[in-house]
């Protein structure tokens, strides 16, 4: 059972599984052409991934500058790449911590491999902090994820540690 109250050290954790065989195919398991689609995640685990998100200090100034990132993109939406502030405004090390941060949550919870399930999880932690859901475990977020994120979470429970 992994522990998810100290995550002390995760990064070189997640940079030796990566670099393992076990990573590797874990990683590519149900990448794009392996012909195969990655299981939806259960709604319990999108919920701890969130709720880490918010709970741990790196991982949630880097929610935060993501946050911010996509207020201004909704207020400049002309503001593309070719544009010469786009990268020096472009948060670039928050989109890295956070992507690594679901990766490794993602094998030390040992739910399969999908981007698509952690960026699920990632935009509720999004819409509590900027309290467009009233909290992770509320009725209204789990009726918001059933309407709208059930292609990417299912909601019989807790995959096993």
């Amino acid at each position: 059972m992994a522990d998810f109250d100290d995550i002390t050290g995760w990064r070189d954790e997640l940079k030796a599984f990566r670099q393992s065989d076990e990573g590797k195919a874990y990683f590519e398991e149900y990448a794009i052409g392996s012909g195969k689609i990655a299981p939806k995640m259960p709604f319990e685990n999108a919920l701890e991934l969130a709720g880490l998100m918010l709970r741990h200090q790196e991982i949630y100034q880097a929610l935060l500058k993501g946050i911010e990132w996509g207020r201004l993109l909704e207020s400049r939406p002309n503001f593309f790449p070719d544009n010469p502030d786009y990268w020096d405004l472009n948060p670039l090390e928050s989109h890295e911590t956070r992507n690594d941060f679901m990766d490794w949550y993602a094998f030390k919870a040992e739910v399969p491999y999908s981007l698509g399930a952690l960026n699920t999880a990632e935009f509720l932690a999004e819409l509590v902090e900027s309290k467009e859901l009233p909290g992770l475990r509320s009725s209204e977020t789990e009726a918001y994820v059933r309407e709208n994120l059930a292609t990417f979470l299912e909601f019989a429970g807790k995959q096993p540690e």
